[in-house]
């Protein structure tokens, strides 16, 4: 029903549109419901085209149903309504004709071991091979070579003019950056792919136990990072300008009508609208999954824990200061991973079980039993690579050291899972949750 309810809106909401374009990105990350809006909109829209990127499905599975794959395949194949096409990474030549465009050089010009070189750095990947050629551009890493040819200057001198793995040419990049940006780039990376600004200030003050009287210098300090990082091309922006909030401009506007000064105003916000970033709050993303990857394999699991700990303090308690974020489904599943991720079982039990009871309630069972498992899944991991007896996917071990809020969340945990097979008609499944409760 929810599933033909957003199908339906989506063909209603563009059915006067000549032709609509829906592109969807990395769709290797989509889950099955989704997937199924998608179809729905695929088999009943008129004047809709869907593109859809992936990475390849045979190493990377899709959780599309598996009858409307195969329909796909054949007979949507056969009428044109479907076709897949790879995109093969560059050869030698292509890399070559890139080098020649980038640095305002003439192909023949182009020295081979140079071409080589970038070749196998970047694999032939086009969204690599820009950031290693934007790395020699920006550090002036080429010169005349005895044969006349431009190729990489000695690798001798202070400057690094060779990478064995595009991993290498990103912490290069990183390491030249000042101390701060690249500590404002680790809390960036453990918030997401993407962040808000004013999340990352939050987050900041708690990292890094900002007093109240230097909020204002340490958010400022904090912009400037991001936008040193920005001109790196290591995130962008994609939304610049305040938080859109109608009530608070009402607010204002009677406040004003009644006389009230500016001041009164002021000490009237409070939470989020109080900071001093609320007004020219913007959304951040970094610009390739490669530069969060290299930043993360970079910091200590423990120091990944503890920033993904400060960032769920930093949003929960400025939820529980404005009752219509405290309602956000959204935020508050971004809460939760960060909960999980730091290894708090019992917070995390605590926000799964109330947004998996909602989902429930909407009959997203599937959806709910997924953020169950992802708060069992904190204790699971706990001793994983022990052969030791387990009871639940948890080591025996594990269960006779937990304490009694952790005992009682992991109950209501299971007894939550067991609810929601049922009420899918996985009985099997059912029982054996009740059983581990």
């Amino acid at each position: 029903a929810i599933v033909d309810f957003m199908a339906g809106a989506f063909i209603r909401c563009t059915r006067n549109s000549d032709i609509i374009l829906l592109a969807l990105d990395d769709v290797q990350w989509m889950d099955e419901m989704s997937w199924k809006v998608v179809q729905a909109i695929f088999e009943r829209g008129k004047n809709v085209l869907i593109i859809c990127g992936s990475r390849p499905p045979s190493t990377n599975p899709l959780s599309v149903d598996s009858s409307f794959w195969a329909s796909l395949q054949r007979e949507y194949k056969d009428n044109h309504r479907f076709s897949e096409i790879d995109l093969n990474p560059f050869n030698i030549l292509d890399v070559k004709e890139m080098i020649a465009n980038s640095l305002d050089l003439k192909v023949t010009e182009v020295d081979c071991n140079f071409a080589q070189n970038v070749f196998n750095t970047s694999g032939g990947m086009p969204h690599f091979l820009s950031y290693m050629l934007d790395s020699i551009k920006r550090n002036n890493l080429t010169a005349r070579l005895e044969n006349g040819l431009v190729g990489l200057k000695s690798s001798t001198g202070k400057e690094k003019t060779e990478f064995e793995s595009v991993n290498e040419l990103l912490l290069y990049r990183l390491d030249s950056l000042d101390a701060s940006v690249r500590s404002v780039l680790h809390l960036a990376a453990v918030m997401g792919t993407e962040f808000e600004l004013l999340d990352a200030a939050l987050a900041y003050e708690g990292v890094f136990c900002v007093k109240e009287t230097e909020k204002l210098e340490a958010a400022m300090a904090l912009r400037d990072s991001l936008d040193l990082a920005v001109q790196e091309g290591i995130i962008e922006e994609l939304f610049v300008g305040g938080e859109e909030n109608n009530d608070d401009e009402e607010v204002l506007e009677e406040d004003y009508d009644h006389g009230a000064s500016l001041g009164d105003v002021y000490f009237a916000l409070t939470g989020r609208k109080s900071h001093p970033l609320y007004a020219d709050n913007r959304r951040y993303r970094f610009t390739h999954d490669s530069w969060r990857t290299s930043i993360l394999s970079c910091m200590l699991h423990e120091r990944r824990c503890d920033l993904h700990e400060h960032i769920a303090i930093a949003l929960e308690s400025y939820c529980a200061d404005e009752s219509e974020q405290e309602n956000n489904i959204e935020r508050q599943i971004r809460i939760l991973k960060h909960w999980t991720s730091s290894g708090n079982f019992v917070r995390s039990a605590n926000i799964s079980l109330k947004i998996g009871g909602q989902l429930m309630l909407l009959g997203l069972n599937s959806q709910g039993i997924m953020l169950f498992d992802d708060s069992l899944s904190i204790l699971k991991e706990q001793g994983m690579d022990s052969r030791e007896e387990s009871h639940g996917g948890i080591c025996i071990s594990i269960l006779n050291t937990i304490n009694v809020p952790e005992l009682d969340r992991l109950i209501k945990l299971n007894v939550a899972r067991g609810k929601a097979f049922s009420t899918l008609g996985m009985s099997k499944q059912s029982t054996i949750s009740y059983q581990n409760a």
